[in-house]
């Protein structure tokens, strides 16, 4: 016979959405193991998964099944993190898988209020733009914590990705324009 776990299934899933929080996406059965350790029954595990299935997504990375967080649990989650004032512990005990950027960004956007601390935002990559801006999202709707430091990035990356899409839009349709230069011309 196995050992039996401290708690019941619906207190470790709650431990296990809290250190989902601060994570992007994470495999149950590894993450079950990093966060909870200790032997098992496959019915007690089940159990724990059932708990916690209601509050989570399945998203498909890299030919894996992975689960993420849904947002609005999320967000409760990292809200009871800071009232009980144990973010900064969560975050320190769980790391991100190594191919979860948006799990690294989060954690260094709760920690030190962006993710390209030190690391010039304009050089940024869309995807991590897009990144940033959603763990900024849910970093701002945070209380405000004893020991938080607050430095959002100096441009919000939604300006950011706004410019590359004006960008991106001007480079392809302005070539394709003719009779401009008599315009321009004018205007002078």
């Amino acid at each position: 016979m196995t050992d039996q776990p401290l708690g019941t299934p619906e207190t470790i899933a709650a431990r296990l959405c809290k250190h989902a929080a601060v994570v992007g996406t994470f495999d149950p059965l590894q993450f079950l193991a990093a966060v909870a350790p200790g032997d098992r029954e496959e019915a007690f595990e089940d159990r724990i998964f059932s708990a916690l299935s209601a509050s989570i997504e399945e998203v498909a990375v890299n030919k894996q099944v992975l689960w993420r967080l849904q947002p609005e649990v999320r967000r409760e989650a990292l809200r009871e993190l800071v009232a009980l004032d144990e973010l900064d512990r969560t975050i320190a005990q769980t790391a991100p898988e190594r191919g979860d950027r948006f799990g690294h960004i989060l954690q260094a956007t709760l920690r030190n209020g962006t993710a390209g601390h030190g690391i010039d935002t304009q050089k940024m990559s869309q995807d991590d733009l897009m990144l940033q801006a959603l763990a900024l999202d849910f970093s701002r709707a945070l209380p405000v914590r004893k020991n938080s430091v607050k430095q959002a990035p100096a441009i919000d990356p939604r300006i950011l990705l706004a410019r590359q899409a004006e960008r991106r839009r001007q480079n392809y349709v302005a070539p394709k324009l003719f009779g401009r230069d008599r315009d321009a011309e004018a205007s002078q």
